[in-house]
């Protein structure tokens, strides 16, 4: 046991046992995806910093082509960013369009279909 200078023996065991416990916390966090809440414009504008990592975000849900076979949904912020929402049935998304939500999923990009969340909690916030 190396003492610390100016701290009793125990005290000296209490840091190094809380330093050790906090750093095995940050790195379980890690290791199992912890989630970044981010903006959905910097999902937008940033969309590589995000490739298969969980997210969370809010914003208006949005539909394009409704009741066609090219419908789809996304989340928009401002009027003008938006990311696809992905694994949500079209049902449910439907009775949420020009609402508020919450999402947290799996950001995703690809080349033919932009960014879009994996979505893995959707919730209504309340206005």
């Amino acid at each position: 046991m190396i003492p610390l200078p100016g701290r009793s023996r125990i005290g000296s065991i209490v840091v190094l046992v809380l330093g050790a416990a906090a750093a095995m916390l940050v790195a379980r966090g890690l290791a199992v995806g912890a989630t970044t809440r981010v903006t959905v414009e910097q999902l937008w504008a940033s969309s590589d910093s995000y490739q298969d990592r969980r997210v969370e975000t809010e914003g208006v849900v949005r539909v394009f082509a409704p009741r066609t076979s090219e419908e789809y949904y996304v989340l928009e912020q401002a009027g003008q960013y938006r990311v696809g929402l992905r694994g949500v049935p079209p049902e449910r998304l439907r009775l949420l369009v020009g609402r508020t939500v919450e999402v947290e999923g799996i950001a995703r990009f690809r080349e033919e279909a932009g960014i879009a969340i994996e979505v893995e909690r959707l919730t209504l916030v309340p206005r």
